[in-house]
């Protein structure tokens, strides 16, 4: 019978542990004049135990009968505490609303870790555009906006930044750019494709200047930009633009081959967008139509090279680009939301390889060094989010589909690009640190009368961070291994990366940052060039 007592008495006091841990309060933290809800957010208590709150702004922290304060946390919010006093298996509903911290809100960065940081904090040199600041240039291709960042250039759509070396014409990048946090380049050539970038729909620009081949892989060789598109809101927002402009004659007669044809050099198109968000889903679209004569090629004249009368039926520059994106948030299951964006364009341009001397312009040296360049282009990027404010940790799933098809107006030249990019990223948030995993695989082909046989190729990669705050003192360190495989060709690369920042008072930092990066040669160098 004792026996029995004591089973029972076990029983009682196990029921009574479970009442105990199941006293907790939750809530949703929302922005205080849009409503929107907060992600990231630090929870804490007087004890230093804490959570993050979700994609949805929910939030839930277990607690011990008793009195505590609460304090909720964000780079970009002013910090809020609030005072509750919970009883034994008793469960509080807490609403909390922020208020934003201007000042801070225009230093948050993503690109340096993958995460939320004050410009600040990182130990990198970053630039950071607003998007209302490139809406204000009025230029319909991004690469414009970038150019003007201080050590920056930009010569043929290849970007250098100052301190680094290496530049190749139409193959290859020694500077990695992003769009949403995926590569934009192409999948044979590996030259950055500026054309795909909305200009239209950009909330912010990060250019980080060295190497940071750690998190991005290969090409971020010279540094990265990552350009980050809007965010729908509640209220819609709509906008319709337009534009026309005239080239000025140059002033040698020479160099004006356009006067005796009759032609006039323009330049003009529109820009539409459309965003909102309804309850859990959101979306937006957009399309923008260009149109350039310019000072490259000729519209439907006849010119005379070396003796030789050569008819050129082109345009300068002439394309429409479409995108449509959109993400969920589901209802059933918190912290989980999925999109997909998606991205179509057809792009002509006229250009020669070889001119004939400085005194006649743009005339090509010779027939076969003039072409005109067409291609249609597809990309689908799906993307899956859950974020788990319990256990304070995030999962993120990406993916790419891009179909280049270059003369797709029945050119019988076969010379058409798939590429298939995945990358799966892995969080933990600490309350002093954020430790940042992941691996990614890229898979591409190449169908091309240009190359003796079909090339395919496949590269994959590991790597992780960790980001640590102490006071102070801020440290990262990390490593990433890549390995690169073209038919026969297979080379494998580790590199590691480390920094430091220490805060000296408000408004000055030390910070140091060794880094190595590395790019792989594309398709087109290795069998083409």
């Amino acid at each position: 019978m004792s026996k029995l007592y004591i089973r029972i008495l076990v029983i009682i006091l196990l029921i009574s542990f479970a009442s105990q841990a199941q006293s907790f309060v939750s809530g949703y933290i929302i922005e205080k004049n849009s409503n929107e809800p907060i992600s990231n957010v630090y929870v804490i208590t007087e004890n230093n135990e804490g959570t993050f709150s979700d994609l949805n702004g929910f939030f839930q922290l277990n607690l011990n009968e008793g009195k505590h304060q609460i304090t909720f946390q964000h780079v970009a919010y002013k910090t809020t505490t609030k005072n509750i006093e919970i009883k034994a298996n008793q469960r509080i509903e807490l609403p909390v609303e922020l208020i934003t911290n201007k000042e801070e809100l225009e230093t948050i960065v993503l690109s340096a870790g993958k995460f939320k940081q004050r410009m600040e904090e990182i130990s990198v040199s970053l630039d950071v555009f607003e998007g209302n600041y490139v809406e204000n240039q009025h230029n319909f291709n991004v690469e414009k906006n970038i150019a003007q960042a201080p050590g920056i250039h930009i010569i043929d759509g290849q970007v250098n930044i100052r301190g680094g070396s290496g530049w190749s014409y139409g193959a290859g990048s020694r500077v990695l750019v992003l769009l949403d946090g995926l590569p934009v380049v192409n999948s044979t050539t590996g030259a950055v494709q500026w054309e795909l970038i909305p200009a239209e729909n950009i909330e912010r620009i990060e250019i980080i200047k060295g190497a940071s081949s750690v998190l991005f892989g290969s090409s971020a060789l010279n540094g990265l930009i990552n350009i980050t598109s809007k965010k729908a809101e509640p209220k819609p927002r709509t906008v319709f633009s337009t534009y026309y402009g005239i080239y000025d004659e140059a002033d040698r007669a020479s160099l004006n081959w356009w006067t005796p044809a009759g032609i006039d050099l323009t330049q003009n198109g529109i820009n539409f967008s459309h965003a909102q968000k309804n309850e859990s889903i959101s979306y937006n679209f957009g399309i923008q139509a260009h149109k350039s004569t310019g000072y490259q090629g000729y519209i439907d004249s006849t010119i005379n090279i070396q003796d030789t009368l050569v008819e050129i039926l082109s345009v300068g520059e002439e394309r429409v680009r479409m995108y449509f994106n959109t993400n969920i948030e589901s209802k059933l299951i918190p912290g989980l939301q999925y999109g997909l964006n998606s991205t179509y364009m057809r792009f002509d341009e006229a250009d020669g390889f070889l001119y004939l001397s400085d005194s006649f312009g743009y005339t090509p040296f010779s027939e076969e060094n003039f072409s005109t360049f067409k291609s249609a282009q597809t990309i689908l990027t799906p993307s899956l989010t859950y974020s788990n404010s319990n256990r304070n940790t995030k999962h993120k799933l990406l993916g790419r589909y891009l179909q280049t098809n270059f003369n797709p107006d029945g050119s019988q030249v076969l010379n058409n690009y798939i590429a298939l990019y995945s990358e799966y990223l892995f969080q933990k948030f600490y309350l002093n640190g954020t430790w940042t995993s992941g691996t990614n695989m890229n898979y591409y082909v190449g169908l091309s009368d240009f190359f003796d046989l079909d090339q395919k190729g496949i590269n994959y990669s590991l790597f992780t961070q960790y980001d640590h705050t102490q006071g102070p003192l801020r440290f990262s360190i990390g490593t990433r291994y890549e390995q690169y495989n073209i038919r026969d060709k297979k080379e494998g690369q580790p590199v590691v990366r480390m920094g430091l920042n220490y805060e000296l008072n408000e408004y000055n930092f030390f910070r140091a940052s060794f880094g190595q990066g590395y790019r792989y040669p594309s398709m087109y160098e290795l069998f083409f060039i």
